[in-house]
């Protein structure tokens, strides 16, 4: 069953494969409703969201900021560079994904998500992003 998804990009393009491959990944996400991509500065790339999906104004800028100072200060551990990170809050969850290109990948789900789905899925989402980067 295929759940219905709207997108939107940086410059306004309507679709292109960027859009389409993380449209296709959402709908394999359960309790997923949204992903956007944006490059270390917060600059957002793209964003897909399920038509259905009512999400609070400025949730996802507000995340994505906060989560690269986040992900500055964890590689500053001399751990190695941060992979993923996973937010849980109230009333939805939060999965980040980072490459080691400057895009990253964050998705939005209800409380209910499966939050191991989408980790499971970040050697593929950070091949793509590293793409991106790429071409950038």
């Amino acid at each position: 069953m295929s759940r219905a998804a709207s997108s939107s990009a940086a410059g306004g393009s309507s679709s292109n494969p960027v859009e389409e491959y993380f449209a296709r990944l959402l709908d394999r996400l359960p309790n997923f409703f949204t992903v956007f991509v944006c490059d270390m500065a917060g600059g957002e790339v793209c964003r897909v969201t399920l038509d259905s999906a009512t999400t609070e104004e400025g949730l996802e800028s507000t995340l994505a900021a906060s989560l690269n100072v986040i992900t500055e200060q964890a590689n500053k551990l001399r751990l190695g560079q941060l992979q993923s990170l996973v937010a849980s809050y109230d009333s939805f969850s939060v999965v980040y994904i980072s490459s080691s290109s400057s895009a990253v990948a964050t998705f939005i789900g209800s409380k209910y998500c499966e939050v191991g789905a989408a980790l499971e899925l970040g050697d593929e989402v950070r091949e793509v992003l590293n793409r991106l980067g790429d071409t950038e």
